[in-house]
């Protein structure tokens, strides 16, 4: 009982900052934009690679005709998380980026609201503020890696053409988990300087410098 009583604040803020977010239109675009991205993404790898098929069933057709030796499919020679081939990208950009402004709108939006000296006022621990921040930006930046890999999951369970084995199973659950702990990063980068900078414009400018930097300018 005592243990439900102290995380009941932890979960009342955690709800709070969710809840903020949402109602927050930059985070709404660009957490559409990166799940509209994530449809696309699979749209196109399914589009090229039926397409690559298709054309090596017709040379296929036509080289039996003439009585020449066929190769082998190169649809088969990839692997089927080929038609993903985009989403590392989109992760990389939309997806960072999304992450950064929920971690700053996560701090900046209790501090535009006029919350932030209200909650001063209460008998709350700054650590359960920090946690509650904290689980709110892990439920978010899952939300979307969630739904991500809900899409991918789907695509290849309606493609039988193109089905994974165990192994591309673990690699596919590789692949999100490396994802959203990478989005994490970027989340808790944004809320570090969204909290310590005394300017919201600085505090969001910085982890976005960072993210530029690393996405744009070392891998030249």
């Amino acid at each position: 009982m005592a243990t439900t009583m102290a995380n009941a604040p932890i979960r009342l803020l955690t709800a709070h900052s969710l809840a903020t977010i949402a109602r927050e239109r930059t985070v709404a675009l660009l957490a559409l934009l990166f799940l509209v991205l994530v449809v696309v993404a699979a749209y196109l790898g399914w589009s090229a690679t039926s397409t690559v098929n298709a054309i090596y069933l017709r040379s296929a057709e036509y080289m039996a005709a003439q009585g020449q030796p066929i190769p082998t499919n190169p649809v088969l020679d990839t692997s089927p998380l080929a038609l993903l081939r985009n989403m590392a990208t989109y992760v990389s950009l939309i997806g960072a980026l999304a992450a950064i402004v929920v971690g700053h709108q996560l701090v900046a939006g209790d501090r535009k609201a006029g919350t932030m000296p209200l909650l001063g006022t209460r008998p709350l621990r700054s650590l359960d503020l920090a946690v509650a921040k904290a689980l709110a930006l892990v439920v978010a930046i899952a939300a979307l890696v969630l739904f991500a890999a809900a899409i991918n999951t789907a695509t290849f369970l309606v493609l039988p053409k193109f089905q994974l084995d165990a192994s591309g199973w673990a690699r596919l659950a590789g692949f999100y988990g490396t994802s959203a702990l990478y989005l994490l990063v970027f989340g808790f980068l944004g809320m570090w300087f969204g909290a310590s900078a005394r300017s919201e414009t600085v505090g969001l400018l910085i982890p976005v410098t960072v993210w530029l930097t690393l996405t744009f300018v070392l891998p030249q």
